[in-house]
């Protein structure tokens, strides 16, 4: 019984070391005011991959599947832990940065890279799988727009040319993505609850 209790601690304790930082806190520049983003709302189990957000890049006619905070790559196999994991036309799957590196920032623009830290949530990954000139990393910027569906649209993904590919701008835009979280609940926090063991 007692191995069976040790089994279960260091499980969880895997479980919980697989989710990354899931909030991003900084000052409202217009206003002087500190202001907390929380991106729970699109953060799922690894195993849920009918959940997680969608992507395309039609340049490369690849799919992506991205999973905030968390491992992605079950959804496409990309065989190492990445909340971004790419599928290219020909099937071949790819880690679009490591999960070990990703990194909430400010928001900026996608477009103009103009700094607005009240527009959202920037979220960066690098490390993934090798391109020709670099590895794999993606961009995410999570735009925080009002008078739309929480859950946001499938992202047109896009990248430099050769040989600046591989570095993937990822928008998405969403209530959500808005300071305190837009009124959005978790979609599975992965924090851990004495409830799953008892």
């Amino acid at each position: 019984e007692g191995r069976h209790l040790i089994l279960l601690l260091a499980t969880i304790c895997v479980v919980s070391a697989q989710k990354m930082q899931c909030s991003h806190t900084t000052t409202d520049t217009s206003n002087n005011k500190q202001i907390t983003f929380y991106l729970d709302a699109f953060s799922f189990d690894p195993s849920d991959t009918k959940d997680f957000l969608m992507g395309f890049e039609a340049s490369a006619k690849s799919n992506f599947a991205i999973n905030l905070c968390q491992d992605a790559q079950q959804a496409f196999a990309c065989g190492q832990p990445t909340p971004v994991c790419q599928q290219d036309s020909g099937g071949v799957s790819n880690s679009c940065g490591a999960l070990s590196t990703w990194q909430l920032t400010d928001w900026k623009d996608p477009n103009t890279q103009t700094p607005n830290p009240a527009g959202g949530v920037l979220a960066s990954v690098t490390g993934g799988t090798q391109c020709p000139n670099r590895q794999r990393q993606s961009n995410v910027y999570l735009t925080c727009k009002t008078g739309i569906p929480n859950r946001p649209a499938q992202a047109v993904i896009t990248e430099p040319q050769p040989p600046n590919e591989c570095i993937y701008t990822i928008p998405f835009e969403s209530p959500c993505f808005c300071p305190g979280g837009g009124g959005c609940s978790g979609g599975g926090s992965g924090d851990f609850d004495a409830g799953w063991v008892f």
